[in-house]
């Protein structure tokens, strides 16, 4: 985490999807779907947080996110979350 400061030039979100899972830290954490975020101030992000928050911590969602296989079906699962289109 990094803080606040003028090299965040707008708030947003990159996902980072992996065909197989990676570890962190030599510990038993695994991760196939990594997000980061930019913030240019210390709250416009927390709504991202939010709901990012909503989709993994749903069990029977993150089976539907964690079955796709490339990125386009990661996003029309997404995108069918959220109740938007492509």
């Amino acid at each position: 985490h990094a803080p606040v400061g003028p090299y965040a030039l707008k708030s947003g979100t990159s996902l980072l999807y992996l065909p197989e899972n990676v570890q962190f830290n030599d510990e038993d954490k695994w991760a196939r779907i990594i997000v980061t975020l930019s913030a240019t101030d210390t709250t416009s992000h927390m709504g991202l947080i939010q709901e990012f928050g909503e989709i993994f911590m749903n069990e029977e969602t993150k089976k539907k996110i964690f079955a796709t296989k490339t990125m386009k079906e990661f996003f029309e699962v997404y995108n069918s979350l959220k109740g938007g289109g492509e």
